[in-house]
C-alpha cells in the first residue's frame, strides 16, 4: 500500500485552489495560428513519476510532434508522413 500525504494540511504560504484557476488544461487553439516548429510546453504521462508525482522536464517538445502523438497528423491537417 502506498502512503499518501495528509492533504488537509498544506505547507506554509500554500493555499487550496482549483487547477482551472492556475492552468489551462487542453486548450483548444486554431492550428493555423502557430508554426508547426513552435516549441511548446507539454507533460506526457511518462514524465510524471508514479509515486512521488515528480515531473521530469528534461525533454523539449515541438508542436508538430505533440500533434502527431494525439492526432496522427500535423501541418494544418495534412497526414504526417
Amino acid at each position: 500500500m502506498i502512503d499518501k500525504p495528509d492533504l488537509s494540511e498544506l505547507p506554509r504560504r500554500w493555499v487550496w485552489t482549483k487547477l482551472e484557476n492556475i492552468a489551462e488544461i487542453n486548450p483548444r487553439l486554431p492550428e493555423d495560428d502557430y508554426p508547426i516548429d513552435l516549441q511548446v510546453t507539454f507533460i506526457p504521462m511518462k514524465a510524471v513519476e508514479e509515486l512521488s508525482g515528480k515531473i521530469d522536464l528534461n525533454e523539449d517538445y515541438i508542436l508538430c510532434s505533440v500533434s502527431v502523438m494525439y492526432f496522427g497528423r500535423c501541418d494544418n491537417g495534412r497526414e504526417n508522413e
